[in-house]
């Protein structure tokens, strides 16, 4: 279920008020109205059903009607580690793993990825990153955003990949890797790392920085934000909570 985001802790015997961006978002956008039940999420992370009972000045006045439970997040984690593409393509995939549960997303760049941003555009970049994820959760019900990380470190053939040092195997995108059920056979059970590289693919030499496990997803070229959405789908649905749901169907 969707929400909307309250810049507090809300104490349920008493009515509150969001203000600013989020005001507009839900009066705009969503075109709500006096009346109206929406679900709003607290810092807390505590989620309630709401009724809108004033506006005014472009303020809201909610009342809460009952506590929401909220969803847990995947207990398999998955680590995305995606080198950097234009930024209509970055959007995408920041929006679309996180609706599908990705659990940190790493932005590094390579021989042919997108050239990296400079001095302050890093923080704009991560700003934007951020706010896409969150708004992300909100739209599909997500309790919490990915962590997002930009490494700043370009990889080359004589430089050592300054990667995250976790135990979870690490997964490279290739079309002469083994399939993605095979994986379990040496990855822990908790998580996966998924390495996906720019338009222009990976040269060798940073493929042997890299010493990933390679995997093929199927028999077609895929973009590299199409490559980073399809991966993470489909080892969420392998080990991860889709799986359940999808045997649960059968």
């Amino acid at each position: 279920m969707s929400y909307f985001i309250f810049s507090g802790e809300i104490n349920p015997l008493e009515t509150f008020e969001i203000k600013g961006e989020e005001a507009l978002h839900i009066l705009k956008s969503r075109r709500k109205q006096l009346g109206d039940q929406i679900v709003i999420q607290d810092l807390a992370q505590k989620r309630f059903q709401t009724e809108i009972i004033q506006l005014q000045n472009k303020t809201i006045r909610l009342k809460v009607l009952k506590e929401m439970p909220v969803p847990s997040e995947p207990d398999f984690k998955i680590h995305l580690l995606q080198s950097l593409v234009k930024d209509k393509a970055m959007d995408h995939l920041i929006q679309k793993t996180t609706e599908l549960g990705v659990s940190q997303v790493t932005v590094f760049t390579s021989r042919f990825s997108q050239r990296p941003p400079c001095g302050s555009d890093v923080h704009k970049k991560l700003l934007r990153w951020r706010k896409i994820a969150v708004e992300s959760c909100k739209q599909s019900g997500r309790l919490s955003p990915p962590e997002i990380v930009f490494s700043g470190h370009t990889f080359s053939g004589s430089s050592k990949a300054d990667l995250p040092d976790e135990d979870n195997e690490l997964i490279l995108l290739s079309p002469e890797g083994e399939r993605p059920d095979q994986v379990i056979l040496r990855t822990h059970n908790n998580g996966v790392r998924i390495l996906i590289g720019p338009e222009g693919g990976f040269q060798k030499d940073e493929i042997e920085i890299f010493n990933a496990r390679p995997i093929r997803l199927g028999p077609r070229i895929l973009r590299s934000d199409t490559a980073a959405i399809t991966a993470v789908g489909i080892f969420q649905l392998l080990y991860g909570d889709f799986g359940p749901l999808l045997r649960s169907n059968r």
